[in-house]
């Protein structure tokens, strides 16, 4: 497998352990939120009483009952990770001497265009247009094939 593959295996990692981090986090501000004061509801008419009970209590019972700070912690733990490993992939891609893999770091990652990269490559334009559609079209084949092989895992 190329390394631009594993990287971008590895950046779709990284965004999911990212959206499970953000997913837990605003639970966490959510529960937190019910404990603020908010402005009294004067629409209708106050048949029962208040609450009698502490918000904050509740704020607590709740945020242990669903573990949030450990989820949280262990969501950031593996969000940490996931960035430590996508740093040293982007290293390798960086020293890698295959031409695909370098293509990938100029044009991907540090954003350069076809002109600098054959420039710095000695390959003409044409020749890393190809380069980048190559590129492209394995990436999405890659994509295709995972998501087919979660479908089938589900099922």
């Amino acid at each position: 497998m190329d390394l631009y593959l594993e990287y971008e295996s590895y950046k779709t990692k990284l965004h999911k352990a990212q959206k499970n981090y953000d997913k837990i986090l605003c639970r966490k501000e959510e529960l937190f939120r019910m404990t603020q004061p908010s402005p009294p509801n004067m629409e209708g008419e106050r048949v029962t009483g208040g609450e009698a009970g502490n918000s904050f209590d509740t704020y607590l019972i709740l945020k242990e009952k669903e573990k949030i700070d450990e989820r949280l912690e262990e969501a950031k733990s593996i969000l940490d990770g996931r960035k430590l490993l996508l740093e040293t992939k982007r290293e390798e891609l960086k020293t890698s001497n295959n031409p695909y893999d370098k293509v990938y770091y100029y044009r991907f990652i540090e954003k350069w265009k076809v002109k600098q990269i054959s420039k710095k490559m000695a390959y003409s334009e044409p020749q890393v247009y190809r380069m980048q559609k190559s590129i492209r079209e394995r990436i999405n084949e890659q994509r295709r094939i995972t998501a087919a092989n979660i479908i089938n895992n589900d099922n």
